[in-house]
């Protein structure tokens, strides 16, 4: 995998079913950082991310998923509208807005996989049907 460049990032941002929003400045565990730390790590990707859109960055996700409570709060606290967590699922209340479930999406996952796990909701069907096989 390597990073995406500011041309590629904007073409994918142009797309009306995506939203681009901030990680982090050098994907650290942010749980693990006192909160100033991670503060700005989490200001400094909006600001470049911001930058290279042209527009306001209102999304968050936490690098490799991790998060707890003191850092939903610093998220919420700094502005973004929502946080995705790493947990696998379909996000069923609007209430939860700081750790919003996801569906992985790996570079050898095909269209089809992702269409029985987002439309049809059957998390992991694919890998459990090939394994029975």
């Amino acid at each position: 995998m390597w990073p995406m460049t500011r041309e590629e990032l904007r073409e994918v941002a142009a797309h009306p079913l995506v939203t681009i929003g901030a990680h982090s400045h050098g994907h650290e565990a942010l749980t693990l950082l006192p909160l100033d730390e991670a503060r700005l790590s989490i200001e400094l990707a909006r600001q470049r991310t911001q930058e290279w859109l042209g527009r306001p960055v209102r999304h968050f996700a936490y690098p490799s998923g991790l998060h707890d409570a003191k850092l939903a709060h610093l998220v919420r606290e700094m502005g973004f509208a929502t946080a995705m967590s790493n947990h696998a699922g379909h996000w069923r209340s609007a209430g939860v807005r700081y750790e919003i479930p996801r569906i992985s999406v790996g570079r050898y996952d095909s269209l089809d996989k992702f269409k029985v796990e987002t439309v049809l909701g059957l998390r992991g069907l694919p890998r459990r049907l090939l394994a029975a096989a």
